[in-house]
């Protein structure tokens, strides 16, 4: 199946629905920052305009009042926030008109100052497209205009130079902010809606693939014919997997460090899994049979359980169990397959991570011996009784399997074993209802250490 093909493009619903709730959020910004401002005059003005704040104080209680009954009356009824803002913003532009015409001096720059920052500070928060923005800068033009008209614009020349020429400057240049705002949050919405839908659809994939890998492992003598059917079905979704992940890689999205680590270790499972297959199935797909290819070698222990903790980040912090490496420093190395190494430790690590309780260790230490070294995975919380543990290690064909979706408790525990042994190692467990549950594996020394 074309890869390509697979990333469908985002529902329009979910761009406009994340549109419209910005779009309204800017809105109640705006809104009620101008309300609380006018609130605010009143405390101003009483100081500040002795001899008008009392002709001023109706004008400025039918605004506030106008400002509450529209927004509540309005709104259910409408969409798009633009218009109500736009009138708003006229209003009160008129309001602080009103106040420059009647005065002179300090007052004039100081309410050209504050329109300036509210018309600024809306164009700035405000999503809407051009004709809105110009039509703004129009109106309020005319408005001042008519207020000059009114008084002969015998005092034009005055209010311009105490900032009215600084406020239709700004007013203009800012006017050009929520347009290019605008398109470039709906870009980078739609780039993130997009980025969403393929994190989904490679989580779905790998969700696939781990049900597929589980079938596997519990179905380990099935016939050729449904071996090679498998075999081809699992890669297909790896290369799958692979291939998504490559998109999201060129796809030229700004990912976050911890995002680009994560994807990195998606890359490196998906890798290893095809290993794996391979190394259950053979390489040719004609005359495979169910058998484990292992590739002895020598294999780092340093190496192996960062890999294993890169692996199991996310369950440990799911289920709050900390994983306590005191085998950090290290330098001893085994002979080993070292995929299948990584494969069997995750096992028993993923088994007792479910067994212990929320804020407590897991500990892995290691030993070394004459000839080989020892492997120990302690879980003190961990409460097994042995009859549960005496059960899991009963020969594998006694399982019983009754569902390919549902693996039996514990089959990653016995397969773990099973791996260990045909490696040339030794693996034995003890559990206490007091001391928790300890694994023990060991395995020949290499004669040379791996880096």
């Amino acid at each position: 199946m074309n890869l390509i093909s697979q990333t469908s493009a985002f529902q329009s619903g979910d761009l406009e629905k994340a549109y419209s709730k910005k779009t309204w959020d800017a809105a109640e910004y705006i809104y009620w920052g101008i309300i609380s401002l006018l609130i605010g005059f009143f405390i101003l003005e009483f100081f500040v305009l002795k001899t008008t704040w009392q002709v001023t104080f109706i004008f400025k209680v039918i605004l506030i009042l106008l400002g509450f009954l529209s927004y509540n009356i309005i709104k259910p009824q409408i969409k798009s926030p633009d218009w109500l803002i736009f009138g708003y913003l006229l209003l009160f532009s008129s309001y602080c008109f009103n106040i420059i015409h009647l005065h002179s001096g300090f007052v004039v720059t100081l309410y050209f100052t504050i329109l300036t920052l509210v018309i600024g500070s809306s164009n700035y928060l405000v999503f809407w497209n051009s004709r809105f923005a110009f039509g703004l800068v129009v109106s309020i033009l005319i408005m001042f205009i008519i207020f000059e008209l009114q008084a002969d614009f015998v005092n034009l020349e005055t209010n311009l130079n105490l900032g009215g020429y600084a406020f239709f400057s700004l007013l203009v240049l800012t006017a050009f902010i929520p347009d290019a705002r605008k398109r470039n949050y709906t870009l980078n919405l739609e780039r993130d809606l997009k980025k969403d839908e393929a994190i989904g659809k490679l989580n779905k994939k790998v969700n696939e693939v781990q049900l597929k890998l589980v079938e596997i492992e519990q179905l380990l003598k099935i016939d050729r014919e449904k071996d090679q059917i498998l075999r081809h079905d699992i890669k297909n979704k790896i290369t799958n997997i692979l291939g998504l992940s490559k998109l999201i890689d060129e796809s030229g999205t700004a990912l976050e460090e911890e995002e680009q680590n994560y994807l990195q270790l998606l890359k490196e499972v998906s890798t290893d899994l095809l290993t794996d297959v391979d190394n259950i199935f053979g390489n040719d797909e004609e005359n495979s049979d169910i058998h484990l290819r292992l590739a002895i070698q020598n294999t780092n222990l340093k190496t192996s359980f960062k890999k294993v903790k890169s692996l199991l980040k996310p369950r440990l912090e799911a289920g709050g169990v900390e994983l306590d490496f005191s085998t950090e420093n290290t330098d001893s190395s085994i002979l080993a397959d070292p995929y299948v190494f990584v494969n069997l430790i995750e096992k028993i690590l993923n088994y007792l991570i479910d067994w212990s309780k929320t804020n407590h260790k897991v500990i892995l230490l290691t030993k070394d011996l004459d000839s080989r070294v020892r492997i120990e995975i302690l879980a003190p919380s961990a409460k097994i009784p042995a009859s549960v543990l005496n059960q899991i290690f009963k020969p594998l064909d006694e399982f019983e399997i009754q569902s390919s979706f549902a693996p039996p408790q514990g089959l990653g525990l016995q397969i773990a074993k099973n791996l260990t042994e045909k490696m040339g190692g030794y693996f034995k467990y003890t559990t206490s209802m007091t001391e928790g549950v300890t694994f023990k594996l060991e395995f020949p020394k290499s004669s040379q250490p791996v880096s």
